[in-house]
């Protein structure tokens, strides 16, 4: 009986652990946010590097960013519009 129990919590930490891990969201606010900025941020708030060609994304450009507790994929999507 406890190897049962031991291992329903056991399944139930992963599971949860999994679900926390692919729920990444970001919280970024500000004007004229430069993308690299916006990647740098992404790399702090979740751990995930961003890596990107030169020259096919022109890092310099600019954002307003309005990101509170986003998904990431949501983020990277404003990110690349364009």
């Amino acid at each position: 009986m406890n190897v049962k129990l031991t291992s329903l919590l056991m399944l139930a930490f992963l599971v949860q652990a999994s679900a926390s891990i692919r729920a990444q969201n970001i919280s970024l606010t500000g004007k004229n946010i430069s993308i690299k900025s916006v990647f740098k941020e992404i790399r702090k708030q979740t751990g995930y590097n961003v890596l990107w060609e030169q020259d096919k994304l022109k890092t310099n450009r600019t954002i307003d960013a309005k990101f509170k507790n986003t998904p990431l994929n949501e983020v990277m999507v404003a990110c690349l519009e364009g």
